[in-house]
């Protein structure tokens, strides 16, 4: 009996881990997908320091996005974020480095997905907005 349960914990361990590994990778781009696809992210959106651009961190992955605009640049400010993260983050404009926005991000591809290199996306939407910071 005691075995019998062992098993079974067993295999709800690696289904659990299972249904883990698919949601991660549906958080991110497959390399097949074209430039402009578009698709929703949970992740962590911070600016980055150096290039003074956002990233967002695809939660459960080692992925990270670098946000741009629709000209393919980094920007800091807010003006180019959508309307309901641009509200939000209007408390923290004087230091954007501080909070850490975590959501549901809407974004496309600006760049095919390759394996070691940062994809850059444009941000077109964000939903369930939490700010930590």
């Amino acid at each position: 009996m005691r075995r019998r349960i062992g098993i079974m914990v067993g295999l709800a361990g690696c289904v659990l881990l299972a249904v883990a590994a698919v949601s991660a990778q549906a958080a991110v781009f497959p390399r097949s997908a074209p430039p402009g696809q578009c698709r929703t992210v949970h992740g962590r959106m911070s600016l980055a320091n150096g290039t003074f651009s956002y990233r967002i961190w695809a939660i459960g992955t080692t992925r990270m996005l670098r946000v741009v605009d629709e000209e393919g640049d980094n920007f800091n400010g807010l003006d180019k974020l959508p309307p309901s993260l641009r509200a939000r983050l209007r408390p923290y404009e004087q230091d954007l480095f501080r909070p850490r926005v975590f959501a549901d991000f809407r974004v496309c591809a600006y760049t095919r997905s390759r394996p070691g290199v940062m994809q850059s996306v444009t941000l077109v939407g964000a939903r369930n907005i939490w700010i930590e910071g």
